[in-house]
Order: structure tokens, then C-alpha cells, then sequence
């Protein structure tokens, strides 16, 4: 059999253990139950954060609806945009298509105008000949007028002369009964 004093020993020591497992059972209720606690408020944090959400987004639902409504306006917009400059793309490629016939053109008048200068060089120097024959032309002309400014003083100077001779056939006219009729008077 067992001894009293082991008897109490081990009594003492399951009442150590039963008293150590109590405080466990304490301390880990007290555990649970902060965590309880925590979990619960960060729980109605979360429903509190989530109603809030839910309050603002009915609140601004409408605003949304009409922003939505006026980026549908703007996208249906931009889609035209897209859609005619696409067509304007479309426009330029054929005209750019057609840009190789237009350089082919220009080519083509490039070596008619380098023919043209040649040609215009020609014309100058004409010109040149031209120009000096007019001016040789106007100094003959001015030749002229000299000649005729000249002779048309010494018309004067005849006139002068025959009216001076026909004074004395003048006065013998007077007397004759034609004289009316005479050129000389």
C-alpha cells in the first residue's frame, strides 16, 4: 500500500495541477474572450465600413448614372470621330496613290521647262539683238527729226524769201483785172 505522506504528496501535487490547469483555463478563457471582442468590433468595423460604402454609392448613384450616360454620349461621339477619320485616311491613301501620277507629271514638265530655258536663252539673246537695233532705229529717228527741224527752217526761210521776191509781181498784179484771182496774193 501507499504511504499517507505519499498519499498527500500526490494529493498536493494534483491540486498544484488542478489549480495550474485553472489558471490555464482562466487565462485562455480570457484569451478567447479579448479575441471575441476583437473579432466582433473589427466585424462591425467592416459592416459599419461596407454600410458607409453602400450610403455613398445610392447617394451617388444618380451622378453615376448620368456620367455613364454622358460618357456613352461622348464614346458614341468619338466613334463617328474614329469612323470619319477613317474615311478621311481612306481618302488620303487614294490621293497619295494618285501623288505618283502627279510626280510623274512633274518630271515630265521639269524636262520641258529645262527645253524652255534653252529656248528662253535663245529669246534673250534675240532680245539683245532686238534691243540694240531699236536703239539704232531711235537714233536714226532722232536723226530725222533733226534732218526735218532743219529742213523745216529752211521752208521758212524760203518762204520768206519767195514772199520777199513776189513783192514787186505782188504790186504789178494790183493793177491787172485778174488779180483777184491770183495765187499769189
Amino acid at each position: 500500500m501507499m504511504n499517507p505522506k505519499q498519499v498527500d504528496n500526490a494529493l498536493s501535487c494534483f491540486e498544484t495541477i488542478h489549480t495550474l490547469q485553472a489558471q490555464n483555463t482562466a487565462n485562455m478563457a480570457k484569451r478567447l474572450n479579448f479575441l471575441y471582442r476583437a473579432t466582433f468590433l473589427g466585424f462591425a468595423l467592416v459592416i459599419g465600413a461596407l454600410f458607409f460604402l453602400i450610403l455613398v454609392m445610392s447617394t451617388q448613384m444618380k451622378h453615376m448614372s448620368q456620367v455613364s450616360s454622358i460618357m456613352n454620349t461622348h464614346f458614341t461621339q468619338m466613334n463617328k470621330d474614329m469612323d470619319a477619320m477613317l474615311l478621311a485616311m481612306a481618302r488620303m491613301d487614294r490621293d497619295v496613290d494618285s501623288m505618283s501620277a502627279i510626280v510623274r507629271r512633274m518630271d515630265s514638265m521639269n524636262q520641258s521647262v529645262a527645253h524652255m530655258s534653252g529656248d528662253m536663252h535663245t529669246i534673250y539673246a534675240h532680245m539683245g539683238v532686238m534691243e540694240e537695233d531699236i536703239k539704232g532705229l531711235a537714233s536714226s529717228v532722232s536723226e530725222m527729226r533733226e534732218s526735218f527741224r532743219i529742213m523745216d527752217a529752211q521752208m521758212g526761210m524760203m518762204t520768206r524769201d519767195v514772199q520777199h521776191m513776189s513783192k514787186p509781181m505782188q504790186m504789178f498784179n494790183q493793177f491787172m483785172p485778174w488779180a483777184p484771182f491770183s495765187p499769189m496774193r
